[in-house]
């Protein structure tokens, strides 16, 4: 798949979340678990031991943005191998050892 088709699919899955949360009256949701965070991601991989149910990052969906929850270490490592949908500069989220990280779908990032 390239980098446009991925793109494509996260935004399709993100307009699909956020309709959900419209229904639902919700402010966000928070996909946690190695296969929701692959689901949202279009292929992408938050898992570290494949024996565990839930990875190293997880994905907040809100209507405005989706970012991806995760350690200072993951972040560099989802960045480098391109596992999360295309990250961003990480930005510092509640909680000494999260980092929340733009999720960014475009074609141009």
């Amino acid at each position: 798949m390239s980098r446009v088709e991925r793109a494509a699919e996260v935004e399709a899955k993100l307009a699909l979340v956020r309709a959900c949360l419209d229904k639902a009256g919700a402010a966000a949701i928070r996909l946690r678990g190695i296969d929701w965070f692959a689901w949202i991601t279009a292929g992408g991989s938050s898992a570290v031991l494949q024996t565990a149910e839930s990875g190293v990052a997880e994905v907040l969906v809100t209507r405005d943005e989706a970012v991806v929850l995760t350690d200072e270490i993951e972040a560099a490592r989802l960045r480098e191998e391109g596992d999360s949908g295309r990250l961003h500069l990480p930005h510092r989220a509640p909680g000494p050892d999260r980092v929340a990280c733009a999720l960014c779908a475009g074609p141009g990032g």
